[in-house]
């Protein structure tokens, strides 16, 4: 029988490593740096470490208010120059991320991280965002992440498409997700996730989802229109190995 061994407890070195480490001495008082014998005034000798603390530090929010600068020639407004008109030029602000709205990337990023890879619920972020000093609703945050995600993520996530089907090896799967207050669906009706890999090919692998209403196969035969190569296709437990998988495939059964 083997030997039970205790899994070996973590450090502080192991468990905050890559954290900025800040070194705080504490002085000794002057009136204690008087020795309590002689009543000569002491010197340091060393240093000793006692302990360290994991200190967090709240975000806070800033407003960045961009203003353009107009230059003018002097020469053409005295009608010194080839042109009867004044020369006025004005330096470019950068685009708005969104519309004219008061939206940047780093606050929309943090939108997105809190709600899609940390759970935090709009409603739940705009109270949040209440306490940092930013009236914010819920209907603009979400506003926010449909604009970002029609305007900048779905040309992203076409291109990776288009890359994952010039692959050679492919992988599918789906699973069962429960949509709210869909058009036409009643919320207990089941909707199905699709995640699309590529294989382990040596390249950067390419993993992308797929939001379908039903659990047709006419959703993964639409997403891999075009692909010529084997795919492995997982659904509903049933496991297909080296089907190979072209715009004709019939993926309903």
């Amino acid at each position: 029988m083997e030997e039970h061994t205790r899994k070996k407890k973590a450090t502080h070195e192991e468990l905050f490593k890559g954290l900025k480490v800040e070194k705080v001495v504490i002085p000794l008082p002057e009136e204690d740096q008087i020795c309590p014998v002689c009543g000569t005034q002491m010197v340091l000798i060393g240093e000793e470490y006692v302990r360290r603390e994991l200190e967090f530090i709240p975000a806070t929010c800033k407003v960045i208010e961009y203003y353009s600068q107009s230059y003018g020639c002097p020469s053409c407004k005295d009608g010194l120059g080839d042109t009867e008109k004044p020369v006025i030029v004005k330096s470019q602000v950068p685009a708005a991320l969104v519309g004219k709205g008061p939206a940047s990337a780093s606050t929309i990023a943090w939108t997105m991280y809190q709600k899609y890879a940390n759970g935090l619920p709009l409603y739940r972020q705009e109270k949040d965002w209440k306490q940092y000093g930013a009236q914010i609703s819920r209907t603009t945050l979400a506003n926010w992440i449909i604009y970002c995600s029609q305007n900048y993520f779905q040309p992203m996530y076409d291109y990776f498409h288009r890359e994952l089907l010039k692959r050679s090896f492919a992988m599918a799967d789906e699973t069962r997700v429960q949509v709210l207050n869909e058009e036409g669906r009643r919320a207990q009706t089941q909707s199905f996730m699709w995640l699309f890999r590529s294989g382990e090919d040596g390249l950067p692998s390419i993993i992308l989802y797929g939001y379908s209403p039903t659990r047709s196969g006419s959703h993964a035969r639409e997403f891999l229109e075009g692909y010529s190569g084997y795919c492995i296709l997982r659904v509903s437990r049933a496991l297909f190995t080296d089907k190979l998988i072209t715009c004709h495939g019939d993926l309903d059964h």
